[in-house]
C-alpha cells in the first residue's frame, strides 16, 4: 500500500513543480517588461540637436608647430611658435654699385625694406652700413639670396630667439589682468564712500599701467616675430695710389720765407708794444734808482 500511494504522488509532485517553475519564468518576464517599458535616464538620453548657427565650433587641441604641422597629441594646447630671427653678413663686393643694385631688387622681391641705410666714402673703401627688415616667412628666400649673389662673404652668422613662453606668459597676465580690471570697475559703481572710492580708482590706476606695459612689450615682440632683421656690412677696397706731398718752387719758398721773417719782426714790435705798463714804471722809478746810485757812490768815496 506504501509504494502504490507514493508512485500516485510522484505525478503530483512533478505538476507541481512544472507550475511552479512557469510562475517563475513569468515573474522575471513581467519584471524585464517593466524595465524595458521604464523611461530612460536623462544622462543616457540622446541630447537634443543642436542648430549651426548656435553651437560653437570645437577648438582643436592638437599641437601645431610654426609650420603648421599637427603631431596629433590632444592633450597638448594649440600654441604657435613664436620665433625673433636675425643676421648679420659682411659682404666684399668688386662693384659696390652692382651689388647695391642688386640688393634693392632682392628687397623688392621679398618684400623687405632699409630700416637704417648709411655710407662712408674715405680714401681706402667705400661702405655700406645697412638694416633691412623682411617678413620672417621670406627671411631664409633672402638669405639665400644674398649668398648666391657675386660677391665674397667673409662673415656670416643667423641667430634664432624662441620667446614663445615670454608671449604666452605675457598674454595670459594680460587676460587676468583685465579681468581684475573689470571686477574694479564693477567694484566702484558700488562703492558707498570716497574712501572706498580713492582705494578702488587707485588699484585700477596701477592695473592700467601694467596692462599698458604688457601690451607695449607684446606689441614689440610681435613686431620683432613678424618682421626679422638683417645687418649687412657691405664695402668695397679702393686701390691704393701713391700721393707724394707737393712741394713749392724756389720763388714760392723765398716768397715764403720773407713774409714769415717780416711777420715775425711786426710781431714782435706789437709785443714790445703790448709791455708798455712795464715801461711805464720803469721810468717813473728811475729817478729814484738815480738818487739811490749817486747815494752809494757818495757814501763809498768818503
Amino acid at each position: 500500500m506504501k509504494s502504490i500511494s507514493l508512485i500516485l504522488l510522484i505525478p503530483i509532485l512533478v505538476v507541481a513543480c512544472n507550475g511552479g517553475s512557469k510562475a517563475s519564468s513569468k515573474q522575471r518576464t513581467s519584471v524585464s517588461q517593466d524595465y524595458s517599458s521604464a523611461p530612460e535616464p536623462a544622462s543616457l538620453a540622446e541630447p537634443a540637436a543642436i542648430t549651426e548657427a548656435a553651437a560653437p565650433e570645437a577648438p582643436d587641441m592638437r599641437y601645431k608647430d610654426y609650420e603648421g604641422n599637427s603631431s596629433g597629441n590632444t592633450d597638448v594646447v594649440n600654441i604657435q611658435k613664436k620665433v625673433i630671427k636675425t643676421g648679420n653678413f659682411t659682404i666684399k663686393s668688386e662693384d659696390i654699385k652692382a651689388s647695391k643694385s642688386a640688393l634693392d631688387e632682392l628687397l623688392k622681391k621679398y618684400g623687405a625694406y632699409y630700416n637704417n641705410e648709411s655710407l662712408n666714402n674715405d680714401n681706402t673703401a667705400i661702405r655700406y652700413n645697412l638694416i633691412i627688415r623682411v617678413p620672417s616667412d621670406k627671411f631664409e628666400l633672402l638669405v639665400k639670396g644674398i649668398e648666391g649673389s657675386k660677391d665674397e662673404i667673409i662673415e656670416r652668422n643667423i641667430y634664432a630667439e624662441d620667446v614663445t613662453e615670454e608671449y604666452v606668459d605675457i598674454e595670459t597676465r594680460l587676460a587676468t589682468k583685465r579681468d581684475y580690471l573689470n571686477r574694479y570697475r564693477q567694484l566702484l559703481s558700488k562703492a558707498n564712500s570716497i574712501k572706498e572710492i580713492l582705494e578702488i580708482e587707485e588699484n585700477i590706476r596701477v592695473i592700467q599701467e601694467e596692462i599698458e606695459s604688457s601690451e607695449g612689450r607684446l606689441k614689440y615682440l610681435t613686431n620683432q616675430v613678424n618682421l626679422s632683421t638683417l645687418n649687412i656690412h657691405l664695402f668695397e677696397n679702393k686701390p691704393y695710389e701713391y700721393k707724394p706731398a707737393k712741394e713749392d718752387s724756389f720763388f714760392e719758398r723765398v716768397k715764403f720765407a720773407l713774409g714769415s721773417g717780416w711777420k715775425g719782426i711786426v710781431d714782435f714790435i706789437i709785443w714790445i708794444m703790448a709791455q708798455w705798463p712795464f715801461w711805464l714804471v720803469c721810468i717813473l722809478l728811475l729817478p729814484f734808482i738815480r738818487k739811490f746810485i749817486k747815494k752809494r757812490r757818495d757814501l763809498n768815496k768818503n
